[in-house]
This record gives structure tokens, C-alpha cells and sequence, in this order.
């Protein structure tokens, strides 16, 4: 968990080369079809899995929804706005507030002036 707001999901996601790190048993690695993929790692210089600690007990990973971010180039335009110069991004915190209000007031008022939280 990370013990800081920021945009550093983004940053890493389209910042680093990632290749499968666990591939299901019953696939085989060969099509390299990466939605079949477990998780990746980040790839290392050698062209193999470097895992990034986290904390003691973890390493970063992604999911192969994550990649589709970065392998679909609509929305690797889209999340490389997120990341802004140096890594930070007023307009990820922008839209994170507003999509974080709309979540806090939905269903909580009845029309432009009813309100059930009484």
C-alpha cells in the first residue's frame, strides 16, 4: 500500500519495459499472448524479470489490464497526461478529486435541493 497520494502507478507503469514474470501453467509462454500473462515485472537491463522491492514483503507488479493502458495507444496518450513534467501531475490530482467527490455524493441528495443524509 503506498503511504503516499501521488501518481508514481502511471509514472512506473509507462516508465519501465515489463515482461511476464508467471505465465499459467497450462499456457504456454511461447505465443506470448500477455493477457494470458499472471503478472509482469519490470525488465532489467539483461532482458530479464528485475523485481522492484516494495516495502519489505513485496515487489512491483502489473496486471495485464495495467498494460493494455500502455499497449493501447489511446490510452497510453491519456495516462501519459497523468504523468506530467518531473513526474508530477496537477491534472492527475484534479481529476482524482473530482472523481473522488462524485463517488462520496452519489446517491446521497434527491435533486438540486433534497438531501437524505439527515
Amino acid at each position: 500500500t503506498p503511504s503516499q497520494f501521488s501518481n508514481s502507478y502511471f509514472v512506473q507503469l509507462l516508465e519501465n519495459d515489463w515482461t511476464c514474470a508467471s505465465w499459467p501453467s497450462q499456457q504456454a509462454e511461447d505465443n506470448n499472448e500477455y493477457w494470458n500473462c499472471n503478472y509482469f515485472e519490470p525488465l532489467g537491463t539483461d532482458g530479464k524479470p528485475a523485481p522492484v522491492r516494495v516495502g519489505d514483503n513485496y515487489t512491483l507488479a502489473m496486471l495485464p489490464t495495467d498494460l493494455a493502458l500502455k499497449s493501447t495507444p489511446t490510452l497510453a496518450a491519456i495516462a501519459s497526461e497523468f504523468v506530467g513534467p518531473d513526474g508530477a501531475s496537477s491534472l492527475f490530482r484534479m481529476e482524482f478529486a473530482n472523481a473522488w467527490q462524485a463517488v462520496m455524493n452519489n446517491d446521497r441528495f434527491e435533486g438540486p435541493t433534497g438531501n437524505v443524509c439527515h
